[in-house]
């Protein structure tokens, strides 16, 4: 289990936690960035953040807190703090295994995944078999903090595109500024696909995840399965990942 009480609190606890791994001789990296020994939490935070800078998407934008290619550098050192707590023998097979990639799916350090910041507070351990991974793999809590933000990134780009779409509804077809503006509802088309996509992943995590009795506070069965029945339909008409056919881009960073 990871508490920390304050800023100062985590600090305190990162700093021990890493000095504890340095001792057991266990190495990290990220992806394929190496973190060195004897590294501070802010060096490794950066670590995270160059490594991530490689995996942007453009179709998600400001919204990278939902890119499930992201390393959530708020998981890395609540999950660092929690292994060097691991017993001895967790930490020499750690250590034995080479440098430990905090990018590998199986720690489940990445945003969007079913665990995380809830999940890292509770008790977990590695694996004791087979590769490196977290164990329990999802939170409930954590699941169902998926969906909410999701749900929320998708009502944010519904407001634009349809914002978009009423600018261009406006303007005559003879007017410069329709072809602009055609582009724009386009790509807020894209854009909005794009978070349909993470919240529909989100939506059947949960639903897959929760018991025959919904524990209070998690949406009932019959929601999510609404929404991933919704965000299915509209999916299905969606442009394409990765941009709208004839030369319809993501909008740049």
């Amino acid at each position: 289990m990871t508490t920390v009480d304050g800023p100062a609190d985590a600090a305190k606890a990162e700093a021990a936690a890493l000095a504890a791994l340095h001792r057991h001789n266990v190495h990290l990296r990220v992806g394929k960035q190496e973190i060195r020994r004897g590294a501070s939490s802010a060096q490794v935070r950066r670590a995270v953040a160059a490594r991530n800078d490689h995996h942007r998407s453009h179709e998600l934008d400001e919204l990278q807190a939902l890119n499930p290619e992201w390393v959530d550098p708020d998981e890395v050192l609540p999950f660092l703090i929690g292994l060097a707590r691991q017993p001895t023998e967790v930490l020499a097979r750690v250590a034995a295994a080479g440098p430990l990639d905090l990018a590998a799916p199986a720690l489940k350090l990445h945003v969007q995944d079913g665990f995380g910041v809830h999940g890292l507070a509770r008790a977990w351990t590695l694996a004791s078999a087979g590769p490196l991974g977290i164990e329990p793999s999802l939170d409930l809590d954590d699941a169902a903090a998926d969906v909410r933000a999701a749900a929320a990134a998708e009502a944010k780009r519904q407001a634009e595109s349809s914002a978009a779409a009423a600018r261009l509804a406006a303007l005559a077809r003879t007017s410069p500024d329709y072809g602009p503006a055609f582009r724009a509802q386009a790509q807020s088309r894209v854009r909005i696909a794009a978070v349909q996509r993470v919240h529909l992943a989100a939506a059947r995590r949960l639903l897959g995840a929760l018991p025959a009795t919904v524990p209070a506070g998690l949406p009932p069965r019959v929601d999510l399965e609404r929404e991933v029945d919704r965000l299915e339909a509209a999916l299905r008409s969606a442009p394409p990942a990765g941009g709208m056919p004839g030369g319809v881009r993501p909008l740049p960073e």
